[in-house]
């Protein structure tokens, strides 16, 4: 990682819980940062193989795995690797935010991979879940 400078402009979709139309956002985003002409790399959080195979055909390449519980800090130096040449990375997260391996740290979680690539989130809420002010709470942290 020395003398590696993570320029490319970047941006991770999260949410606060899996099955919240994180997919449904991050394909939005591809596919209208392309339309824009931009060239976009994909990466999913995680060991995932079927949100990156959504994330290929929308942006016609591969969509690279960022999981530090398999890669470590390696996981920077592959972002770095796979997005040297495009527009915009963008980051599908894993489950919740927060959520990680063992439920107490926050390794292996969304908001781990968005701190180590000094990232900014986008955080995802389904409206459609008959919720209202509950949104108010989420969003503010109580």
């Amino acid at each position: 990682m020395i003398g590696m400078e993570v320029t490319v402009p970047r941006l991770v979709v999260a949410s606060y819980k899996g099955k919240n139309g994180k997919t449904a956002v991050t394909l939005a985003l591809a596919y209208a940062l392309i339309k824009a002409g931009l060239k976009v790399s994909m990466f999913k959080v995680g060991p995932d193989y079927i949100d990156p195979s959504y994330h290929s055909v929308i942006v016609n390449a591969p969509s690279r795995n960022l999981d530090y519980v398999l890669m470590g800090d390696k996981v920077v130096t592959r972002f770095y690797r796979y997005s040297l040449n495009s527009d915009i990375a963008i980051i599908e997260g894993v489950s919740g935010l927060y959520d990680s391996v063992d439920g107490i740290s926050e390794v292996g979680s969304t908001a781990q991979i968005a701190k180590l690539l000094r990232a900014p989130i986008v955080f995802v809420i389904n409206g459609g879940e008959r919720i209202n002010r509950t949104v108010r709470a989420i969003i503010r942290g109580g």
